[in-house]
């Protein structure tokens, strides 16, 4: 799995997100699943996208995008604990809990992990329904993938934001009314010049 998702270089983030959920769905062997993002001071989780059988399953209509984390019930404990939270038998009683809206698919089970960033919390995935009870070997699997999917995100990103950045400097380069030049100091070789500086030396 991770070696298909790496192997995605054509994809949309959304579609890397979907495959990563899907397959983290079937490898748990779960019926269910989502994923939430972060905010920067993880105070609000926003829902990015559920599993096609969630969605299949599911009836509640405009079900709200965003949660504060401090609002939430039983799923919100992955970010309030920090850690991989596993409910085996979400039938019996739980303080945490604050159950589910008419149409909710019915939860039996649920297991989710937070992704993090360093030391912040960027996303929390979770799984539910699966038939037997989650094991460890769930938690692995579910993190490794995440991880896997959140880091070729940060890539993604990161190489954008290189890009935006060069193409700002450049246009402010080729723009500007005062003459510059841009060359190696060891060599003495010219890399770039604006035309500015091409009028003003003649060159």
């Amino acid at each position: 799995t991770l070696l298909a998702l790496n192997q995605m270089t054509g994809a949309t983030e959304k579609e890397l997100m979907d495959f990563a959920l899907n397959e983290a769905v079937r490898l748990t062997k779960s019926e269910i699943g989502y994923l939430a993002f972060l905010n920067g001071d993880e105070t609000v989780l926003t829902m990015y996208s559920w599993s096609k059988e969630t969605m299949a399953e599911c009836a509640v209509d405009n079900a709200p995008v965003e949660y504060r984390v401090s609002e939430t019930g039983l799923w919100g404990e992955a970010v309030r604990q920090r850690r991989p939270v596993v409910t085996n038998d979400y039938s019996l009683p739980n303080p945490l809990k604050k159950g589910c809206p008419q149409g909710h698919v019915p939860v039996k089970r649920h297991m989710n992990v937070p992704v993090f960033s360093g030391t912040r919390i960027v996303l929390v995935a979770g799984v539910g329904n699966k038939r037997d009870e989650y094991e460890d070997s769930d938690i692995q699997h579910m993190t490794l993938i995440m991880e896997g999917m959140w880091r070729l995100l940060e890539q993604r990103r990161a190489e954008v934001s290189l890009r935006e950045s060069e193409e700002r400097f450049s246009k402010a380069f080729h723009s500007t009314p005062a003459p510059m030049v841009i060359s190696d100091i060891d060599s003495g070789t010219f890399i770039d010049a604006n035309e500015q500086w091409l009028r003003m030396t003649g060159f």
